[in-house]
């Protein structure tokens, strides 16, 4: 049953199939061969992302799902901050179907797989690498994202919309916020479900906020079969890591000053554009006379 939710910018299933299908494909022809193996893993990092907002409604921002801790894998969820932009906005939970779960699961064995390709290339860069797979991660330890691309000169690089659009150019033809519409139009169930697993806030109460009366558990079991059909139409698959072909030994493993990723990275990038706006109107007072310099940091 489809209960009339969502716009006209929800992506056509069918035409949505046969992309995510030229994906795969693409994927299969890097995965054969052994020399383009960064370049499998850059696709493959912008395959997962892309599968990963198809299913929670992830927005595109900078930096998704960088942290390791905000998945929990048993239970099937992940945290998510889209919407850095008040003290309003914090993490909300959101449900990952089977099939998701199961995929990130593929990505870390990739992981182990892409230390050992690494080692011969970038010692350095195959310990940080190292480090998401061999500590309990926390934030304050992580020194890289979850999910990064490597470019030519074997630096990682954070997933943003201009890396995405960059890697997936001749194969992705959506805008990005696409996958909240899909979801909002195709997902059979009561319009509070959806709102739950999209962070839609109503009278200004988040869904499973402290006023909420709604059983989370029983709605992400309900959520996670829908999500998973939804899923499987759109044409999305289990994509397998590559396998390793020799004896691993595992790398020294580096862990370098905690670095700022996600909603942190965010909030203070619009910490400093405030700051730089309030500056910029102090200054336009001042010169037309209206105000004394210095006056508006006289309240903090």
């Amino acid at each position: 049953m489809n209960y009339g939710w969502g716009s006209s910018l929800a992506a056509d299933i069918l035409l949505h199939r046969v992309f995510v299908e030229n994906v795969i494909k693409h994927l299969d022809y890097l995965k054969s061969d052994k020399r383009l193996w960064r370049e499998f893993h850059n696709f493959f990092v912008a395959y997962c992302v892309l599968f990963l907002k198809a299913g929670t409604g992830h927005r595109m921002v900078h930096d998704l799902f960088c942290y390791w801790c905000d998945f929990n894998l048993y239970e099937g969820f992940v945290l998510i901050n889209d919407k850095c932009v008040s003290r309003a906005h914090h993490n909300r939970l959101v449900w990952l179907s089977d099939i998701l779960v199961k995929q990130i699961e593929e990505y870390k064995k990739h992981l182990h797989w892409l230390c050992y390709q690494l080692r011969v290339v970038d010692k350095e860069l195959s310990g940080r690498v190292a480090s998401l797979l061999y500590f309990n991660v926390e934030k304050r330890n992580q020194s890289l994202p979850v999910f990064f691309f490597i470019d030519d000169n074997f630096q990682a690089t954070l997933v943003c919309q201009s890396s995405l659009e960059r890697h997936m150019k001749d194969f992705w033809p959506y805008v990005h916020n696409v996958d909240r519409h899909s979801i909002e139009s195709y997902l059979s169930c009561e319009r509070p479900l959806i709102d739950e697993q999209l962070g839609h806030i109503s009278d200004g109460r988040h869904p499973l906020g402290a006023f909420s009366g709604d059983a989370p558990m029983s709605h992400g079991k309900e959520l996670k079969s829908l999500l998973t059909s939804l899923l499987q139409e759109q044409g999305w698959k289990l994509y397998s890591a590559r396998e390793r072909c020799c004896p691993y030994r595992p790398p020294k493993i580096i862990r370098q000053a905690k670095r700022v990723f996600g909603p942190e990275l965010r909030a203070k990038k619009r910490m400093l554009e405030m700051c730089d706006l309030a500056v910029r109107v102090e200054a336009f007072l001042v010169l037309n006379g209206g105000l004394r310099e210095g006056s508006l940091n006289r309240g903090k």
